[in-house]
């Protein structure tokens, strides 16, 4: 199944300034290469900066993605749903 996910910044590696600018693009995942999805997290260790949680997505072939939490925590849902079925 493929789902629409936001995610802070396009770039692999990012910076807390790379999240700060991001417009949160959405991307398109097929949820069976999904490998992981971490705890919320936060930049709570700069200062100042705690209002951009987020949750490290991993999927096949080492490619990971900083969500957005709320995006997350939906995708973590559909997921819970599919395995129900």
């Amino acid at each position: 199944m493929f789902t629409k996910v936001q995610i802070y910044s396009g770039r692999e590696e990012c910076c807390f300034d790379d999240i700060r600018k991001s417009k949160k693009p959405e991307i398109l995942i097929n949820t069976e290469q999904i490998t992981s999805l971490g705890p919320i997290t936060d930049w709570g260790f700069c200062e100042g900066h705690e209002d951009y949680p987020y949750r490290v997505l991993k999927m096949t072939g080492g490619k990971s993605y900083l969500c957005v939490a709320e995006s997350a925590n939906e995708l973590e849902m559909e997921l819970l749903k599919q395995k129900e079925k």
